[in-house]
């Protein structure tokens, strides 16, 4: 597929996989839906939980990794900063 090529086939976690290069493990945990209204939209956010299997392609600083305690020592905007809060 082309780079930046929309597929609406994909599940999220399916898109999630691709487009970060990792092979995850998704869990069934369960997460309450965040949504968040702004003045012109309405985002209807859900959390999935997983563990990446195999994760080759990392390093390249796309991704960062954090352990749930180290949340506080970065900014987050406001809805992904309630859907941490529901963890």
């Amino acid at each position: 597929m082309a780079e930046n090529q929309l597929n609406l086939d994909l599940s999220p976690q399916e898109s999630f996989e691709q487009d970060y290069d990792l092979i995850v493990n998704w869990q069934q945990e369960s997460f309450p839906k965040v949504q968040h209204v702004f003045s012109h939209r309405k985002w209807h956010i859900q959390l999935a939980y997983g563990r990446v299997k195999d994760s080759q392609h990392v390093a390249d600083g796309e991704v960062l990794w954090l352990h749930p305690e180290d949340f506080v020592n970065y900014p987050f905007a406001k809805p992904p900063a309630e859907d941490v809060g529901s963890i």
